[in-house]
């Protein structure tokens, strides 16, 4: 199996996986408040280390948020603990590390991969197992596209019309999820639209599983996944962090599972499966 960014020369392996399974731990909204004590996060790290003995994974997906208000303290806790992280770490940037500089993030995140160019620019994609990822920053608070924005990911979904499309975003589109804030974006439906989109991964909410919608499907047969924060819920009674795990197989067959951390087990009951668009490719009779 390879991974690999479709904009620059070159391949990155990843050792011992499945030709046909791809395995993606996501994480979200990592950042405590207000103290940088991130206990929950070592053990999510620690958990995704530890199944990994048994499940190779390809790379872990961030949604966002990692280091609160992107303060140095946070970021230097942070990137102790990442360090540790067996497994590829691919993140886009949330509202937290918006508020201060970009430059700020990548002083750090070139740090989290061994290659230092693994994370290229704020928003970037990635194809393997021919599904491609699309990590998708919005830079105005985290949260909403412009239209230069638009442009991109639009681009980058017609060039590979004829893979599926997996979109990482901080905040869910508009019309998804009946609670918790969404992106304020109006027009994003022009990529929900776009025919190999298959999957929406979003946090920002911090929703929880078990009192809210954190799953669904919209009217282009979109499947959108909420991924729990790490730390505090905002919209429920009970904090508890939890990671999700998608692993999706040749046939576009997607199964998305739910880890609670401090349980250190699998919920079923919060296990999802949908399957990956087939995109079919017009011919040009040549």
């Amino acid at each position: 199996m390879t991974v690999h960014d479709s904009d620059t020369q070159g391949d990155q392996s990843s050792p011992g996986q499945d030709s046909d399974v791809l395995r993606v731990p996501i994480v979200g909204d990592l950042e405590p408040k207000p103290d940088p004590v991130f206990d929950n996060f070592e053990s999510a790290i620690d958990a995704i280390n530890r199944l990994a003995e048994d499940r190779s994974f390809d790379f872990v997906a961030g949604i966002g948020d990692v280091a609160h208000k992107g303060t140095r303290v946070q970021y230097e806790a942070a990137t102790e603990i990442l360090q540790d992280l067996e497994a590829p770490f691919y993140p886009i940037l949330g509202n937290e590390e918006l508020e201060e500089s970009t430059d700020r993030f990548f002083e750090y995140a070139k740090t989290w991969n061994d290659d230092p160019s693994a994370i290229p620019d704020i928003s970037y994609v990635k194809t393997a197992n021919d599904v491609l990822f699309v990590f998708a920053t919005a830079s105005k608070n985290g949260k909403d596209f412009d239209e230069e924005e638009l442009d991109w990911i639009e681009s980058k979904l017609e060039a590979h019309e004829d893979l599926p499309a997996v979109l990482f975003v901080h905040a869910a589109p508009q019309n998804v999820f009946p609670e918790g804030r969404t992106m304020q974006t109006a027009n994003f439906d022009r990529i929900l639209s776009m025919p190999n989109v298959s999957a929406v991964f979003s946090g920002h909410s911090h929703m929880s599983v078990h009192e809210t919608t954190t799953y669904a499907r919209d009217e282009w047969e979109n499947h959108h996944v909420h991924i729990p924060g790490i730390e505090r819920t905002k919209v429920g009674d009970d904090h508890v962090p939890r990671f999700r795990i998608a692993t999706i197989a040749s046939d576009g067959r997607t199964t998305v599972e739910t880890y609670n951390v401090d349980e250190d087990q699998f919920e079923d009951e919060h296990e999802v499966t949908f399957q990956l668009k087939r995109v079919a490719v017009e011919s040009n009779g040549d």
